[in-house]
């Protein structure tokens, strides 16, 4: 961190806590494969889901305007959903989509902000930030319609539920 503290300018120093924070997200997965020191404690999955938030946050705030911001924003709102802090998951993943509106992101921003609103059972919300996404080609398009469909269904509005299956049939 000293480094980054000294030259936060610096891409390489970007490129390094932006891996890292990566990294941090990926030993969550199984913490037994953190390399530790002998006598270290261990890690638990959230200590490395917060590390990884963390660092995050920091590559946000201090390179917002780099060609990875929305990269960062990307993996921030995954590490948000390992969290279930669904509330953040909607707030980075929403900022995200009206910040980086070029961004090969945009549609996962939208589906994501979806789930995170079905997560929390906002579901005027979720079917909302759904449905560009599922009106859409994307590769991203059969996802948001996947969670329309279940949005309908935890709604009880069968029928609705159907259709929208069917479409993900297809």
């Amino acid at each position: 961190i000293g480094l980054w503290m000294e030259y936060p300018d610096g891409a390489d120093s970007l490129l390094a806590f932006f891996s890292l924070a990566q990294r941090f997200q990926e030993f969550a997965a199984d913490p037994t494969t953190v390399p530790l020191r002998p006598g270290a404690p261990k890690w638990t999955k959230n200590q490395l889901l917060e590390r990884s938030r963390d660092l995050l946050r920091r590559v946000l705030t201090l390179y917002a305007k780099d060609d990875l911001a929305d990269d960062a924003a990307f993996s921030l709102a995954n590490v948000f959903f390992d969290l279930k802090d669904y509330n953040s998951v909607v707030q980075t993943a929403g900022n995200a989509a009206t910040t980086f509106t070029k961004s090969s992101f945009l549609n996962n921003f939208h589906y994501m902000t979806a789930l995170g609103r079905f997560w929390q059972y906002q579901f005027h919300e979720a079917l909302a930030a759904a449905a560009p996404v599922a009106a859409g080609s994307s590769d991203d398009a059969p996802n948001a319609r996947y969670i329309t469909a279940q949005i309908h269904h935890a709604q009880g509005k069968f029928a609705e539920a159907v259709r929208w299956y069917e479409k993900v049939k297809d």
